[in-house]
């Protein structure tokens, strides 16, 4: 490789003749430090490539790369946007980057005696003069730019399927997203629905059961206070076996009070003075109590007025009919037994 003295020694103006050196590396950063350079000459030497900091080199106007061995350059190579006469005649290239399309100053090119494919072969032409070595320039650079559009259309149409294969995907995941929503809000409602209906089954044990939940709940957050409404529940209860006692008394002081006033009543009606005092201490209450004064006629003087009528009808007078009474023995048998009951009483009072 040349060092950077002998290069300089071999600078003519603008122009750096580096040909028929046996190069196999071109001297990238000696030639960068070398900017009035602007012509380069490596033909005949034995370069396979250039390496990607070749197209740093911005200043160069002309470049020969004739005979040597480059199978390609570098995809970056469109970079040396200054380039006007680029000479690639008997080397091994069979393509060109892409990027070549960018080289906008190209104004001389020469591709002859180079593999290349039958479709850039036929677009280089022969390049047999000066004529022709511009043309081809022209050619290719418009061959290029037709090469790059076809690729960012590809690669549009490929980011295109990408995408509407994401959008679809996407929408299959929500769709299937939706499904799973729609499923649990069914299996949801399905289980609400079973819910209520065994309620319905079994409504009263479960609102005790949730009556005893609560209670337990209670119990455990706030002891004090279950303690209380216990307490509060059971005085309840005394107070409704209060209320009840109250009212039994209540009824029995007023069949008292009735059987008081009906004593009274019986008391006052003539018919009882007059005709059944006399009976009744003579032979006893009992005797009246059955067969005189029914126990279902308990006020007014119709009871009276049934009586003396029946025993008028039944005999002419009131002594006819306890006469008739006292032999048929009945009130006989109820006045032994009344006087029986009596011994008995007194003897026990005894």
């Amino acid at each position: 490789m040349p060092k950077e003295n002998s290069m300089r020694d071999k600078l003519e103006g603008n122009e750096l003749d580096l040909s028929l050196n046996n190069l196999s590396v071109v001297p990238v950063k000696e030639l960068a430090v070398l900017p009035k350079a602007t012509r380069l000459d490596l033909s005949c030497n034995a370069i396979t490539s250039l390496p990607d900091a070749f197209c740093s080199l911005i200043h160069l106007v002309k470049i020969d790369l004739s005979k040597n061995q480059l199978q390609e350059l570098p995809n970056q190579f469109g970079q040396l946007q200054n380039l006007q006469h680029l000479d690639l005649l008997g080397n091994q290239l069979s393509v060109l980057p892409i990027s070549f399309f960018q080289l906008r100053k190209l104004k001389w090119l020469d591709l002859k005696d180079n593999p290349m494919k039958d479709d850039l072969k036929k677009v280089a032409g022969d390049c047999l003069d000066e004529a022709q070595c511009k043309k081809c320039a022209q050619r290719v650079l418009d061959y290029m730019k037709g090469i790059n559009s076809a690729v960012e259309r590809e690669k549009q149409r490929k980011l295109t399927i990408q995408r509407e294969r994401e959008a679809a995907e996407k929408a299959l995941e929500e769709e299937e997203m939706q499904l799973k929503r729609e499923r649990r809000k069914q299996a949801k409602l399905e289980r609400q629905r079973q819910q209520q209906e065994e309620r319905q089954m079994n409504h009263q044990p479960k609102e005790n059961t949730f009556e005893e939940e609560e209670e337990e709940v209670e119990e455990v957050e706030v002891d004090g206070k279950q303690q209380q409404r216990q307490s509060h529940q059971k005085g309840g209860g005394c107070c409704s076996w209060l209320l009840w006692m109250a009212m039994f008394s209540l009824i029995i002081a007023l069949f008292i009070g009735a059987a008081n006033v009906y004593q009274k009543e019986i008391e006052a009606n003539p018919v009882y003075s007059q005709h059944v005092k006399p009976v009744w201490d003579k032979y006893g209450s009992p005797y009246w109590n059955t067969y005189i004064i029914p126990p279902w006629n308990l006020y007014g003087d119709p009871t009276w007025q049934k009586v003396k009528s029946f025993c008028l009808e039944k005999s002419k007078n009131l002594q006819d009919f306890i006469d008739t009474k006292l032999s048929s023995g009945d009130i006989k048998n109820k006045k032994s037994k009344n006087k029986k009951t009596k011994k008995s009483d007194d003897k026990n009072k005894s």
